[in-house]
C-alpha cells in the first residue's frame, strides 16, 4: 500500500492493472462500509443541488455528454504540453473517441460556453491555432461539484477528506480529471453497472429525477411532477414520461391520488450500486491526483 492511502482507496487494480477494481467483491466491500448509506444520500443531494438545467444546451448535448465534455475540457486544459487551454480540434478528437457527440455539436457547444462566460479565447504564438481556456467560473463550478462529492465520499474513506484540501492545486485537479476521463476513454461507463437505468440516464434530468425520489424517500415524502419540472427546467410532460418509464421498470411507485412518486426498493438498490462504482472511480482519481501533485509517492 502506498504511503497515505487508506485500505479502501488501495483496493487492487482491475484486469491488466489499469484502473480500479470494479468487480463484484470490490463493489460489495464498499457498499458494506458503515456510513455508505449516508455517503450515498449526501452525494445524491449534491448532484441534485448542483444541477443546472439549460434548455439550449440540452438541445445540443444531453446531461451525460455535457458532464463528459466538461471533464475533457478540464483534462486538456491542465494537460496541455504547450500551455493552458485546448483547441476545438483536440476536443473533437478526444470526445469523438468516447462517442459523446458529433463534431458539429461540439462546435456549437463551445460557442455556447463562450457566450455563457465559461470559456474564452487565448492568444497563441501560432495564429493558426484557435485555443480556448476555461474561465475561473468554469473551473470553480467543477471544484464545487468535486468538493461536494468528495465530502460525501469522506464519510467512508479519509483519503477523500485529505483530497479536499488539494482541490485548489492545479496539479491535483489535472490528475484527478485525467483519471476520470481515462475511464471513459478506456470504455468504462458507470452505466454499464446499472443497465436498468440506461434509457432514463439518456433523458434530460433523468438521473436527477431518480435521485430526487431517493432523497425524498429518505424523508418519507413523495415528489410531485410539478416540483420536478420546476426544479430541473423541463416540461411536466417530460417529467411524466420519465417517471412512467421508471414505474414500468419497477423503479418508481405512484404515491397517493395527487400523482406523486416515490422510489421503489429496487431503485434504492440500483442507485447504491451506481454510487459504489462512482465512488471507486473517484477514489482511484484521488490517488492519481495526489500523485500528480506530489502528495504521495
Amino acid at each position: 500500500m502506498s504511503p497515505g492511502l487508506s485500505p479502501i482507496s488501495a483496493l487492487p487494480f482491475g484486469e491488466g492493472g489499469v484502473g480500479p477494481d470494479l468487480g463484484e467483491q470490490a463493489i460489495a466491500s464498499l457498499e458494506g462500509q458503515p456510513n455508505f448509506a449516508a455517503a450515498t444520500l449526501a452525494a445524491a443531494t449534491a448532484i441534485v443541488d448542483i444541477y443546472q438545467g439549460n434548455w439550449w444546451l440540452n438541445r445540443l448535448v444531453n446531461d451525460r455528454g455535457r458532464f463528459i465534455l466538461g471533464l475533457i475540457i478540464v483534462d486538456l486544459h491542465f494537460d496541455a504540453a504547450d500551455g493552458p487551454g485546448f483547441t476545438p480540434a483536440r476536443l473533437q478528437e478526444v470526445a469523438g473517441a468516447t462517442g459523446v457527440c458529433s463534431p458539429g455539436r461540439i462546435t456549437a457547444f463551445l460557442a455556447s460556453l463562450r457566450l455563457l462566460g465559461f470559456l474564452r479565447p487565448v492568444t497563441s504564438e501560432d495564429r493558426r491555432l484557435r485555443r480556448l481556456i476555461p474561465t475561473e467560473r468554469f473551473l470553480a463550478a467543477h471544484r464545487e461539484r468535486w468538493r461536494r462529492l468528495l465530502a460525501a465520499l469522506a464519510m467512508i474513506d479519509p483519503e477523500a477528506d485529505a483530497a479536499l484540501a488539494a482541490l485548489s492545486d492545479p496539479a491535483f485537479m489535472g490528475g484527478f480529471a485525467h483519471t476520470l476521463v481515462g475511464a471513459y476513454r478506456s470504455g468504462r461507463r458507470v452505466s454499464q453497472f446499472v443497465p436498468e437505468l440506461l434509457a432514463i440516464l439518456e433523458r434530460d434530468a433523468g438521473l436527477t429525477m431518480l435521485l430526487s425520489l431517493l432523497i425524498a424517500d429518505a424523508a418519507g415524502q413523495p415528489v410531485s411532477i410539478t416540483a420536478l419540472a420546476r426544479r430541473f427546467a423541463v416540461s411536466r410532460a417530460h417529467v411524466l414520461t420519465v417517471l412512467r418509464e421508471a414505474e414500468q421498470a419497477g423503479l418508481a411507485i405512484v404515491a397517493g391520488s395527487r400523482g406523486g412518486y416515490r422510489a421503489s426498493p429496487a431503485l434504492a438498490r440500483i442507485l447504491r450500486r451506481l454510487f459504489a462504482v462512482m465512488f471507486l472511480l473517484h477514489l482511484h482519481a484521488i490517488q492519481n491526483g495526489r500523485r500528480a501533485a506530489g502528495l504521495v509517492e
